[in-house]
């Protein structure tokens, strides 16, 4: 019997712990805690109505649910039409320049939020 390779399996903890820290984090922070209204008895906090004006978080509609799986399959369909006819390393140039620009976009937006507060 063949000893278990304690690389390959420390590699996978570690990617499904980061994996479930980082949906949980994300999904924690994007919850919005409301504010509780006054009962009659209680006196209106420093505000007053303007509480009750905050604007509502955008959601998504039925028909942004209904396009999800048509702009998938067209965005695999074109990727598949891609390597078929440019190859594989189109693909790998496209995908190069999109974790670029979406990285030097991250880190920019994530270091101009300290710089705000």
């Amino acid at each position: 019997m063949t000893q278990p390779d304690w690389d390959v399996i420390s590699s996978y903890v570690g990617l499904l712990s980061l994996a479930t820290v980082s949906i949980y984090a994300g999904s924690h922070g994007s919850v919005t805690i409301r504010k509780e209204r006054p009962t009659e008895g209680q006196p209106m906090l420093e505000g007053g109505e303007d509480e009750d004006e905050e604007e509502i978080p955008d959601r998504l509609s039925a028909s942004d649910a209904y396009l999800f799986p048509v702009i998938g399959s067209v965005v695999l369909f074109g990727l598949y039409l891609v390597v078929k006819y440019f190859g594989q390393e189109w693909i790998n140039w496209l995908l190069q320049w999109y974790f670029t620009f979406a990285g030097v976009g991250s880190v920019g937006k994530a270091s101009s939020l300290p710089v705000q507060s």
